[in-house]
């Protein structure tokens, strides 16, 4: 069949097989399409980062931009997967400040892809010099990163079960960022039970930090639980915590205007001498 100017280029290009790894009959779909929008630089872009052609994808996304096309977010996440794969930070910073620069909304799968490429360029250079106990740190803090992020997506679509269902089945004790995505979560939908025991372990965890205290005087005043409040008190008396207006909140002034009221009235009230 001859390629007029009338085929449905976009749909030819959908319909070669990159999936399958053809992506020479892809490849030449594309260099025949008089006009390349972003959409068909990101199916190429994608098969070739799908068939284990790293190279050929960077290749691609260079001569994308190249030729005046911006790449959206879906490009984005599949160029970064290409640069981790073939070990090229320099374009994953680009694209890191593209996004920046774009003021998109960073999403778990975006937020993942950055992650991934960052720290595949860091612990190859722990690998290099021989920086092991470094190693070790990034990993966990990688690890927990991408936690948080999956019980933040949870708790805030009220998959509030999922969610503390996936911190009991983690392979290391959750940190204050997944105790707070989680509590985040019971301020987003009401969980009441929920957020009582998220704040408890936020307690637990950073026992010097007052602000926690105050998350859980918050929760129990809304309740009418003064008796609660006043045994919170008693124990920010007894651990002779200060009163620090500026520690970690998890997202305080994130809250509404009324919850935001609620806290600095309980605050007076759990510190009042």
């Amino acid at each position: 069949m001859t390629i007029t100017s009338r085929t449905p280029w976009r749909r030819r290009l959908h319909e070669s097989p990159p999936a399958c790894g053809d992506m020479g009959m892809c490849g030449k779909v594309f260099d025949e399409m008089p006009v390349r929008d972003v959409v068909s630089w990101t199916v190429v872009i994608s098969g070739f980062k799908d068939v284990g052609k790293f190279d050929d994808a960077l290749i691609a996304f260079e001569r994308m931009i190249s030729e005046g096309a911006m790449p959206n977010q879906v490009t984005s996440v599949n160029a970064l997967a290409a640069c981790a794969g073939y070990g090229d930070l320099d374009i994953g910073v680009w694209i890191h400040e593209h996004v920046r620069r774009s003021v998109w909304a960073l999403d778990v799968i975006l937020g993942n892809a950055l992650i991934d490429i960052y720290g595949r360029g860091m612990f190859s250079s722990c690998v290099h010099s021989g920086f092991v106990d470094v190693g070790r740190r990034m990993f966990s803090s990688l690890v927990d990163g991408k936690y948080g992020c999956m019980v933040d997506l949870l708790a805030h679509s009220n998959c509030l079960d999922e969610a503390l269902r996936l911190i009991e089945e983690m392979l290391f004790e959750p940190t204050v960022s997944i105790w707070g995505a989680l509590l985040a979560g019971y301020r987003a939908h009401g969980n009441y039970e929920l957020g009582e025991f998220a704040a408890w372990k936020l307690v637990e965890l950073e026992p010097q930090n007052s602000a926690y205290y105050v998350m859980l005087s918050n929760l129990y005043a809304e309740k009418g639980r003064w008796s609660d409040v006043e045994k919170v008190r008693k124990l920010v008396k007894d651990r002779r915590l200060k009163k620090d207006m500026g520690s970690s909140t998890v997202g305080l002034l994130e809250c509404p205007l009324e919850y935001m009221i609620l806290s600095i009235s309980t605050l007076i009230y759990v510190f009042r001498m």
